[in-house]
């Protein structure tokens, strides 16, 4: 029985590393680019219009999820600018 796939949801190369640390012990981990290597399909991007940095996560496991048929493991770090007193930008990819 094979172990199953975990997708790990993101285009960023620096979180996909991240995110492979963190689930080492799944055998299954993929990442978007090898899911969709391995499909030979491209993933719709969901739209991430949340308004905390935590919905946006939500919505891009959902989305991707969904789409793929797989457990997915995803997060949004955003952008936060001390200067603006720490005010977080959950929408900052589309900024």
């Amino acid at each position: 029985m094979s172990e199953p796939e975990v997708l790990i949801a993101t285009e960023n190369n620096h979180k996909a590393g991240e995110l492979g640390d963190l689930t080492a012990g799944l055998a299954g981990a993929l990442s978007l680019s090898e899911w969709e290597t391995k499909e030979g399909r491209i993933l719709a991007e969901p739209l991430e219009d949340g308004r905390s940095f935590l919905e946006n996560a939500r919505i891009k496991a959902c989305g991707y999820a969904s789409a793929a048929g797989l457990t997915t493991l995803a997060d949004d770090s955003g952008l936060t600018v001390p200067a603006l007193n720490t005010y977080s930008l959950p929408n900052s990819s589309s900024v």
